[in-house]
């Protein structure tokens, strides 16, 4: 915990000296935003979480499905996928706490506390004073203690990336990063112990690789017949950053990119992960065409960016504990939680 407290104290001299808006007001919830609408373990969940999560996901699904949710049967027909969506955002909240308090931590800590604090005090000022600040909560759903809930539980999903490396996740490597690392303008130069350790670990377990793509949308006219013809002219031995030169008008793009296992779209991953070094592939997703080239890995970028690296690669595994960890949890509803159509919920 030293390490975050340094850093909140960091953040905390930032933006007080960046910023002159003043102390922050708490803004209290009305009495419907504090009705109980169940449990989840011993945590209670409120209408403000319900209805935050509700609109947002309504929002989302509306974009990406066409749904018009006024439309009784067209919102009938998403309920389902509706109350998936709401009913595991809550629970992943929550299971960040209760794995935040098997670490011996809560989110109620001053020092999580002073760092929802001083965000709110910036946050307030980014919005040019208090009643930007209303108009915000209003266009994100959001009640002033359902942010600051959400907030507090970002620190805690920051503290429990950390503490995985500081459980086993790296035996062997016996690294231990220091916060200050991500703020060095060079932390292979401060921090060469944990830079030669984090390189070692990328590297001899696999969880790395180099890659570039043309990328072609699945929108665009006889977008499958100019992936064919542009593997072909690759595996001819012509290159992708040629091949993509005045495409992208179309959507066509090529990108190099470093990343680790987990980051991106697992079947890409796993395509790429599957060739041996300057071999291609043709890979379909839902998105699009990918004519993907297997590179050498890219030292260099490593070198550069090896904290950021394995900060991902951290956040992943988190990630992955959690999710599992929501899997295991229900949310009891109570007698007005049940009485509540989400479909409805405005």
């Amino acid at each position: 915990m030293k390490r975050f407290s340094a850093f909140i104290l960091a953040v905390v001299f930032c933006i007080l000296s960046l910023c002159s808006c003043g102390r922050y007001d708490k803004i209290a919830p009305s009495a419907q935003d504090m009705r109980e609408v169940g449990k989840i373990r011993s945590y209670s969940v409120y209408y403000d979480e319900l209805r935050c999560s509700v609109m947002n996901a309504k929002t989302l699904m509306a974009e990406s499905h066409s749904i018009n949710w006024n439309d009784p049967s067209d919102a009938e027909k998403h309920r389902e996928e509706l109350e998936k969506r709401v009913f595991s955002g809550l629970k992943y909240n929550y299971a960040v706490q209760i794995l935040f308090a098997e670490n011996g931590y809560t989110i109620e800590n001053d020092y999580i506390q002073s760092a929802v604090d001083q965000r709110m005090v910036e946050l307030i000022d980014e919005c040019g004073g208090r009643w930007g600040y209303i108009q915000y909560l209003k266009e994100n759903f959001l009640t002033d203690r359902v942010l600051r809930f959400n907030i507090a539980i970002a620190y805690a999903v920051n503290e429990l990336i950390y503490s995985l490396c500081d459980s086993g996740a790296f035996d062997g490597y016996g690294i231990d990063f220091d916060i200050e690392a991500l703020t060095s303008a060079n932390p292979a130069l401060y921090y060469p112990n944990d830079y030669q350790k984090a390189i070692s670990f990328l590297l001899e377990e696999k969880v790395i690789l180099t890659a570039e793509h043309i990328f072609v949308p699945a929108d665009l006219s006889n977008g499958e017949l100019k992936a064919k013809n542009l593997f072909e002219r690759a595996v001819a031995g012509e290159k992708l950053s040629e091949l993509a030169k005045g495409l992208d008008v179309d959507g066509i793009i090529h990108e190099k990119l470093t990343t680790v296992e987990g980051e991106l779209n697992s079947d890409y991953y796993n395509a790429v992960r599957a060739l041996d070094h300057g071999s291609m592939t043709l890979l379909k997703l839902e998105s699009g065409w990918y004519v993907l080239h297997r590179l050498e890995l890219d030292i260099e970028y490593v070198m550069r960016y090896y904290f950021d690296l394995i900060y991902t690669y951290l956040s992943i595994k988190t990630n992955e504990n959690l999710t599992a960890y929501e899997a295991d949890m229900e949310i009891e509803l109570t007698e007005f939680g049940r009485s509540l159509d989400l479909t409805k919920i405005q």
